[in-house]
């Protein structure tokens, strides 16, 4: 027992404060060495999938076709197969890679690193970190020791179009230095053989609108399909525009989506730059969470239990003042049945002249296969309205002043 605790330490020294900076540690977990020669060629069911790239040395490669059945839970997939198996016949204790494909189910759609997280927590108990590429891209190192040998899984999940391609790469952690290369190399050097013209879940997105016809204020952003108002646009004023959305493709009926615009106003705004008190800020945040918590709860009692906040370096340069929050708590059910834990995110940004621009989204915490799920998707529509904010913001910033 003893060793087993000492080599979970020593995994946690090696992932989690290798290097000056979490930076320089992701630089090193989650590498992406590219290969001039590609040495392996795979094909899928779904051509979009089909790739080659550079193998690792003394590899073969089997073929699987396995079904899988360790998402049936969370139902982000409809279809989820295990397509190779490649190894070193002499080392292959050491070092494992498998592909698997997976059709995605559109109204469940994640982000990359989100179905990544999600097959991480089925294929081990430790997380060592996630790093995202981009929107499609995701990468998330986990870990398992049950057998008495740290075994650590680097999972990299593309999405392209309906269809994911999952790579799990595992190996035994005393090897680390001996295969990360070769790992980041293989990951690094797929090159796929078709292009998506068209993205089926871009496509489908909808576009709406804030302020449509004020081009000073007007807010342009997308929505998954399975997303509704819930609140008519006759309500709107023109001293501020919202949307409220709830995720009918939630079985549960627990996730929502909140959209704001406040134009900005002459009493709000005396001179220069307006200035924000972080604590104010806090304080408006939390008021829509409560907002939005209030709204798909029926007034049931609630009451928080932490907050998270951090500026985005993507708006720094673009607001005048920017910051996430991100809330946690715990929402009675009826007939004191007990408590839902429950997370909101809120994003909070501002311009130099006081126009206020936010987004926020609630979901549950996940509690079982299916929520993770669920708070998956919510994570990856608010990445939507968010892009749409700094675009927002990138727009204004162009302009001349």
């Amino acid at each position: 027992m003893k060793k087993e605790i000492a080599q979970v330490l020593l995994l946690l020294v090696l992932f989690m404060f290798q290097g000056n900076s979490s930076v320089a540690n992701d630089s090193v977990k989650f590498a992406l060495i590219e290969a001039d020669k590609k040495t392996s060629t795979f094909s899928f069911i779904d051509s979009y999938l089909n790739f080659s790239s550079s193998s690792p040395k003394d590899f073969i490669w089997n073929k699987a076709d396995a079904p899988v059945a360790v998402l049936d839970d969370a139902q982000v997939v409809s279809e989820f197969t295990e397509e190779y198996i490649g190894y070193d016949p002499l080392n292959r204790d050491r070092l494992e890679i498998r592909l698997y494909a997976a059709k995605i189910i559109p109204e469940r759609v994640a982000l990359g690193v989100g179905y990544g997280r999600l097959l991480a927590s089925k294929w081990g108990a430790l997380n060592f970190g996630e790093f995202t590429h981009d929107h499609d891209f995701g990468e998330v190192l986990g870990g398992d020791n049950s057998s008495g040998v740290m075994l650590v899984n680097r999972i990299s999940v593309m999405r392209r179009g309906q269809h994911i391609l999952i790579i799990r790469s595992r190996f035994d952690a005393d090897y680390f230095d001996q295969y990360k290369d070769a790992i980041a190399t293989f990951v690094g050097s797929i090159e796929f053989a078709k292009v998506v013209q068209k993205d089926p879940i871009v496509a489908s997105l909808e576009t709406a609108y804030l302020f449509e016809k004020d081009p000073e204020y007007k807010f342009k952003y997308h929505m998954p399909s399975n997303w509704k108002r819930a609140v008519s646009m006759e309500v709107r004023r023109k001293e501020a525009e919202f949307d409220f959305w709830l995720d009918v493709g939630d079985n549960l009926g627990n996730s929502a989506a909140l959209a704001f615009v406040i134009p900005s106003s002459d009493k709000r705004v005396k001179a220069g730059k307006f200035t924000v008190d972080p604590d104010r800020a806090a304080n408006i945040a939390r008021e829509y969470a409560k907002s939005l918590i209030s709204n798909v709860s029926s007034n049931r009692p609630f009451h928080f239990t932490g907050i998270e906040r951090a500026v985005l370096p993507r708006f720094e340069q673009i607001t005048s003042y920017n910051e996430l929050f991100n809330f946690s708590g715990n929402l009675e059910l009826e007939d004191e049945k007990g408590s839902l834990p429950y997370l909101v995110s809120v994003m909070v940004t501002l311009g130099e002249k006081g126009t206020l621009n936010t987004t926020a989204v609630m979901t549950t915490e996940h509690s079982n296969d299916y929520r993770f799920g669920t708070k998956n998707h919510v994570e990856f529509t608010h990445q939507l309205m968010m892009d749409a904010q700094e675009h927002f913001w990138k727009v204004r910033a162009s302009q001349p002043h």
